[in-house]
């Protein structure tokens, strides 16, 4: 009876470990990193790196209606500062027919910088937040959309 006691004891606890593992794998599958470069004392550049991990992507700025969340940089949070011209990225998604939703849609499966140029009208409060929403897959899952929220006091 003490032997078939341990027996169930060590199988629930291997049971558990197993279940307990396969939980472990984190959905935040893209590094996000902002920095401000100043071009003189009133001009400046925000830049934005996203970095998929190995085998993710994170969808494009401009997607179809019906299929995944576009990538959204929004910086209306940003104080003090007017931005001067609209979002750029250093490289051009890939465009794929996603079978999953049936439509062609871009991605980025490497490393992407956005940027942004910008004019400080008040030095006092001049601050810049960026609210990314984001969404990427792999071969096998998508993780849910996800808000990463970033600032830089200039």
């Amino acid at each position: 009876m003490k032997r078939l006691s341990i027996f169930i004891i060590i199988f629930m606890l291997l049971w558990c470990g197993f279940a307990a593992s396969a939980q472990l794998r984190a959905p935040a599958r893209v590094k996000w990193s902002m920095e401000v470069e100043m071009l003189c004392d009133t001009l400046g550049e925000v830049i934005v790196k996203a970095v998929p991990s190995q085998g993710w992507h994170l969808y494009g700025i401009e997607l179809p209606d019906g299929g995944p969340v576009p990538t959204t940089i929004d910086f209306d949070g940003s104080r003090g500062v007017l931005f001067t011209d609209s979002l750029t990225y250093d490289i051009t998604p890939v465009t794929v027919h996603d079978t999953m939703f049936d439509l062609d849609i871009t991605w980025w499966d490497k490393p992407v910088t956005f940027r942004r140029k910008f004019k400080i009208s008040e030095p006092s409060e001049a601050s810049i937040s960026a609210k990314i929403t984001s969404m990427a897959c792999n071969d096998e899952t998508c993780t849910p959309p996800a808000v990463t929220n970033l600032s830089v006091q200039l």
